[in-house]
């Protein structure tokens, strides 16, 4: 063998070695945006969406909890606080929920939740003080066993199809960041 393709050889090597070296630079710059931009829609988006949806249906909870426990204990201001703080925390759930959904059908999904809440629930529960304010326990209880339980379940089987949907979402979304481990 000559100098020559002794030396031909060695540049064609190291042009080869240069040549992985830039595909393997190109596919792992490829993985890091991805994962950036991964990790960008989880802390904007999927995130918040997640948790105003959790907080949203733990708001509607606890109002029908502290609307039973007022009914049962008419004096009882914490109960009066829950409700009260049910109330607005509701209304600013789905509001952060419909300011950071990408997606139309969840936003008005979150604006007709709010509505419904807005001119049934909290109605209802003005109502219910009002009722017990009044000595009228009875028609609390009936306001309360009856027209907040009802309109509520309503409001939640939409609240808690829209989590699971996120749900089966966030874990496709998941499995594709964990299917690209090594």
């Amino acid at each position: 063998m000559s100098q020559l393709s002794i030396k031909k050889g060695i540049v064609f090597a190291i042009g080869l070695i240069l040549l992985v070296m830039s595909i393997g630079s190109a596919v792992l710059w490829s993985v890091k945006v991805s994962l950036l931009n991964t990790l960008h829609s989880y802390s904007t988006v999927i995130l918040p969406n997640s948790v105003a949806l959790e907080s949203s249906l733990t708001e509607g909870i606890q109002l029908q909890s502290a609307a039973r426990g007022l009914v049962l204990n008419p004096q009882d201001a914490s109960a009066r606080k829950n409700i009260e703080s049910a109330l607005v925390k509701f209304v600013k759930n789905t509001e952060l929920l419909e300011q950071t959904a990408r997606r139309e059908e969840v936003r008005q999904e979150a604006r007709e939740w709010r509505r419904t809440w807005q001119e049934k629930l909290v109605p209802l529960a003005q109502l219910i003080i009002k009722e017990l304010d009044a000595g009228n326990v009875e028609r609390a209880k009936q306001l309360t066993t009856g027209d907040l339980v009802a309109n509520w379940r309503d409001l939640k089987v939409q609240i808690e199809k829209r989590i699971k949907a996120r749900t089966e979402s966030n874990e496709s979304r998941s499995s594709c960041i964990y299917s690209r481990r090594p």
